[in-house]
């Protein structure tokens, strides 16, 4: 596909998305090649299907936990964006992020490291900082709004950060619209996994 695309915009330069995915920043007449741009096409397609499924499953888990929560959200979409935004704070799908290797022996909120240890923020740990948010274990459809890590932030942010949440708002509505009664099967709970990206590989559910 890129490499078809790039061929195109070589025979027919336009002033579109495509140009700059392969002009932008370029000297005049020249192309990036498909190399360079495959590891971030690698983020695009990460950021475009597993982040939206993640942000979907994790706001209606969390929502089941809380049945009369469930219930307001079913009867007014519109609490959907919030609804989501706690869902991606209480079970973070980007667990794991940015890290770092200590160069030299130092201390970091009282724990000693040495030079060469590696270290990894941890943004579903950080989400659940009880400094920072009360019953942080707890889903809260009514929480304050409060900035969390779920996509990381600045360089580090995530690119699925504003394409994941509507995504999942989106696809919630749509699935409350279908079937109102949808819950999880009692006899099948989730079982969430993953370090570096965390979500249930799937959600049973049943209609009431």
């Amino acid at each position: 596909m890129l490499t078809r695309l790039r061929d195109a915009e070589l025979r027919t330069p336009s002033d579109g998305p495509v140009a700059t995915l392969f002009r932008g920043g370029m000297p005049d007449g020249e192309l990036r090649d498909v190399e360079y741009l495959l590891p971030s096409q690698l983020l695009v397609f990460l950021g475009g299907l597993q982040e939206p499924g993640h942000a979907c499953g994790v706001t209606f888990h969390g929502l089941s936990t809380r049945p009369e929560q469930m219930a307001r959200v079913k009867d007014d979409p519109s609490l959907l964006g919030r609804a989501v935004v706690e869902g991606l704070r209480w079970m973070s799908p980007l667990y794991g992020g940015a890290s770092r290797t200590a160069v030299t022996d130092t201390t970091l909120g009282g724990q000693q490291i040495r030079g060469g240890d590696h270290i990894w923020l941890i943004y579903g740990s950080a989400n659940a900082d009880e400094g920072e948010f009360d019953d942080p274990l707890t889903y809260d459809l009514d929480r304050a709004r409060h900035p969390n890590l779920a996509f990381g932030l600045g360089r580090h942010a995530c690119i699925g950060s504003a394409y994941a949440p509507q995504v999942a708002r989106i696809a919630l509505e749509e699935l409350f619209r279908a079937a109102p009664g949808i819950r999880l099967d009692p006899q099948r709970p989730p079982d969430p996994v993953g370090w570096m990206f965390r979500g249930s590989r799937e959600l049973h559910t049943v209609r009431g």
